[in-house]
């Protein structure tokens, strides 16, 4: 809606009415609209673009440095940030207020009106214009936009003169209500660890579209309304971001809020764990408790069931990738997708567990957190399937020494196998990532370290091979396969002299698929929602010696690998020398023999093969993640240009083949060639 002259309004409506054309195209064939229109003219033209923009970067036009992240080629402001490198607590929020916003829109509007509005084709029409300093406020509602510009321009022709000063502009954008929802998740993820799109957007009728990704170790929020306004630029998409530290191998507990909330008094916003301090800054009103929380900002319609906007819901026919379902899938509905095989200890290195959900007859997918932090599972406790990506506490598994504590899956998520016939039978249901291309994460793998005293000159073969087994079911450990299905076998090392590890142990070959050839699918159906975590020191079953820390216990350090080695060695040579030939001439027993074994347990190595590294990311499903990439080959290398991730070989240094010559002068003499 503008708002001006009304004089002037009913001249150029009836100007366009014969004409048929803008204030613009007007100008472009020499006809010029009253001066207020073209003014109006330039704030319709002006303000959505910045708003555009505005909301695309998460409340900000001109992020600061270290206060974004790049995300397909965008600057997206964090919403909240961390504080120092610990895990114990959330991150802070960045409390990006209304009336900021307001501020930054109003300056950007106004220097680009004073680049739209051109008066010289007035004055050479004869007009003599005396115009003063463009200024612009904004005012952001729930559903629209309202700008008001201030700007004097005195107009003289023909001793006639005519003041105009004030224009406005009411642009039907909902930003005001994409904020509000931003808010609230940021407040739920800070408070409660994490934000059900699904659910919100089934209660709210579809109306608004939640896209939640994970480019690690951060998560990423696009919000749009799903019906298309009239704008060139499309919908409008509020994009943020909330910042996370990266926790690799460590064991993540429920996080800890070191702040109270804080209650916007300019619009009745609230925030979750804000310093007082900033909190001050706009006004706002206090409340230093921890453990008080935000009534949702925004204020959610009453939908009626089934129902998304005028329609009723739709129901999902094809995946992500085209293919159709077999049943289609209902609106609300969500599952899992995994790379291969999962469970059981099972994952393979480079692996990630995806969520995917039907909203309204599209799939959207959301990624668990890399490195196998979080896994998919369904609890298969809903009347609709619904899937989550949640924490993966696999942190004491190893630690655990019976079946009931590896079980507790008030505590943990282990997987206790009953068939192994090593003391060691608890391992992670879903074990974790790690960054083996810089050897992080050894005091992991060596955990699966192994001694063994067995009767004669070699141990069992099935001890050997469960071994094995163990050490790739911690983490990214052993001999194993990525995601490519290949397998290397520089990470385990075991000293028996007659038996070695047995192919079988490494699976089948082509396992690294969902679902498999023959249409099985995998699945996990661990509990969805946990609501304690173990304290290591407190909770697990496990005997430490006197002296010893949880850190010394049962597995050896990385300085002692080639000692380890080199004593089992020594050990067999001994029992070897120590035997007498008269020992084997006793008809009545045979001379008694016993081997000490050792298994030791190393990070996964990548594969050295070349041609892998494009299939980062060739999924369009799946994006490249660092992690990922590194577990396609030794010289596969990330980079991220302009929040694009690639994976690719680095360049040869040579670009000609050398040229090999033989020179006889160089030959000593009295040789010849």
């Amino acid at each position: 809606m503008i708002v001006g002259s009304v004089a002037s309004y009913l001249i150029y409506t009836r100007v366009k009415g014969e004409a048929g054309k803008t204030a613009e195209e007007l100008m472009e064939t020499g006809v010029l609209p009253p001066l207020s229109v073209y003014v109006q003219t330039c704030i319709e033209k002006e303000a959505p673009p910045v708003i555009f923009e505005l909301a695309r970067q998460g409340g900000v036009l001109e992020p600061k440095e270290g206060s974004y992240i790049y995300y397909n080629k965008t600057k997206l402001n964090y919403l909240c940030l961390v504080e120092g490198p610990s895990l114990e607590y959330s991150c802070v929020n960045a409390m990006l207020s209304r009336q900021e916003m307001e501020r930054i829109l109003a300056k950007e509007i106004a220097n680009r009106l004073m680049r739209c509005v051109n008066l010289k084709p007035f004055e050479a029409q004869g007009y003599s214009i005396d115009a003063g300093k463009i200024s612009a406020t904004t005012k952001i509602g729930r559903k629209d936009v309202f700008v008001e510009v201030n700007y004097p321009i005195r107009i003289v022709k023909e001793n006639e003169v005519t003041n105009v000063s004030d224009f406005s502009s009411e642009i039907n954008l909902p930003l005001g209500e994409l904020y509000e929802l931003a808010m609230d998740i940021t407040n739920r993820e800070i408070s409660k660890g994490n934000f059900d799109i699904d659910e919100w957007m089934v209660k709210d009728g579809a109306e608004i579209i939640i896209q939640k990704h994970r480019p690690y170790p951060d998560t990423v929020y696009l919000l749009s309304e799903k019906v298309q306004e009239k704008f060139k630029q499309g919908s409008i998409k509020f994009q943020f971001a909330l910042q996370r530290n990266p926790s690799i191998a460590q064991k993540i507990s429920r996080q800890k809020q070191l702040y109270g909330l804080c209650r916007n008094k300019y619009d009745e916003v609230c925030f979750e764990n804000v310093q007082d301090v900033y909190c001050r800054q706009i006004g706002g009103a206090y409340n230093p408790s921890t453990e008080v929380g935000c009534i949702g900002n925004f204020k959610q319609p009453a939908q009626k069931k089934d129902m998304c906007g005028d329609h009723e819901c739709k129901v999902c026919t094809k995946d992500i990738w085209g293919k159709e379902f077999e049943i289609p899938k209902k609106h609300g509905e969500s599952w899992c997708v995994y790379d291969g095989i999962t469970g059981k200890g099972y994952d393979y290195v480079g692996s990630r567990h995806y969520k995917h959900s039907c909203i309204d007859g599209e799939v959207y997918v959301e990624e668990c957190r890399d490195y196998r932090e979080e896994f998919c599972t369904d609890d298969g406790t809903h009347e609709i399937p619904k899937a989550v990506c949640r924490t993966n506490r696999w942190y004491d598994c190893s630690f655990c020494k019976s079946d009931q504590c590896c079980n507790d899956i008030r505590y943990r998520d282990c997987f206790w196998n009953f068939e192994t016939t090593i003391k060691q039978k608890c391992v992670p249901y879903v074990p974790p990532g790690l960054r083996f291309w810089e050897n992080e994460g050894m005091d992991i793998c060596l955990r699966a370290s192994n001694k063994m005293d067995c009767e004669g000159i070699s141990c069992p073969n099935t001890m050997i091979d469960d071994s094995a087994r163990y050490c790739y079911q911690q983490a990214d450990c052993g001999n194993y396969r990525n995601i490519a299905d290949q397998i290397t076998k520089e990470g385990f090392f075991q000293t028996d002299p007659v038996d070695s590890v047995r192919e079988y142990i490494y699976l089948p070959k082509g396992w690294n698929r969902n679902p498999l050839k023959d249409g099985r699918y995998w699945s996990i159906t661990l509990p969805s929602e946990v609501k304690e975590y173990a304290h290591i020191m407190m909770d697990v079953q496990f005997e430490v010696k006197a002296g010893q820390t949880t850190a010394m216990m049962d597995y050896p350090s990385p300085v002692g690998n080639i000692p380890m080695l080199l004593s089992a060695a020594f050990e067999f040579i001994d029992e070897i020398v120590n035997l007498d030939i008269s020992d084997f001439l006793n008809p009545f027993s045979m001379p008694k023999i016993h081997i000490v074994d050792f298994e030791l347990c190393s990070v996964w190595t990548a594969p050295t093969s070349k041609n892998y590294c494009v299939l980062c990311g060739a999924d369009h499903a799946k994006p490249c993640t660092e992690y990922m990439c590194k577990s396609l080959g030794e010289r596969c290398q990330f980079k991220i240009e302009e929040g694009i991730p690639k994976c690719e070989l680095p360049p040869l240094s040579d670009k000609e083949a050398p040229i090999i010559e033989f020179n006889e002068g160089a030959l000593t003499k009295g040789y010849i060639a």
